[in-house]
């Protein structure tokens, strides 16, 4: 837990007394003052954080295997599969898209009568490359971690269903 230092007029800050748990989602307020700590420091912490949820999950799944898999679960569980597989081949779809596109686009010289003008759409051809490989990497982890998400909670809506059925 850490004490909120939050911004001059804050409504959060009208309790001082006022705490909350650090998520990974909070931007962490610099230790070090040198950038690329700081930077090594947030990704150590993602990686923490996504390394206690995939165990989680592996967790809640061997639990729910114990108790036993019927057909409806089995069922739900190739639906979550199938839906990733579409939810995927649609990215590698926009992916493919996308690349064709930056093709063409390297694939002409407009306008490049000089060295300089050579050069420059020489480095806006490797920009667009380097912002095509950051983006489609941005996308297929949001997918991941989405997919995550919605995994878990299935997991816990069935781990849920599954005690109350051995109490009853």
């Amino acid at each position: 837990m850490r004490r909120l230092t939050g911004r001059k007029g804050d409504p959060s800050m009208s309790n001082p007394s006022l705490t909350v748990a650090a998520s990974v989602t909070a931007q962490p307020q610099p230790r070090t003052h040198l950038a690329p700590v700081d930077h090594a420091e947030k990704a150590i912490a993602l990686q923490g954080e996504w390394g206690k949820r995939l165990s989680s999950n592996v967790a809640a799944t061997a639990q729910l295997l114990m108790l036993g898999m019927d057909r409806e679960t089995w069922g739900e569980l190739l639906e979550i599969g199938a839906s990733a597989q579409e939810r995927l081949a649609a990215l590698q779809q926009t992916w493919l898209q996308q690349w064709v596109g930056w093709v063409q686009y390297a694939d002409q010289i407009k306008g490049a009568n000089t060295m300089a003008k050579f050069a420059d759409r020489e480095s806006n051809i490797a920009a667009q490359w380097s912002q095509l490989l950051g983006t489609q990497a941005a996308s297929l982890i949001g997918l991941e971690e989405n997919l995550e998400v919605a995994y878990s909670y299935w997991l816990s809506e069935k781990l849920a269903a599954k005690k109350r059925a051995l109490i009853e």
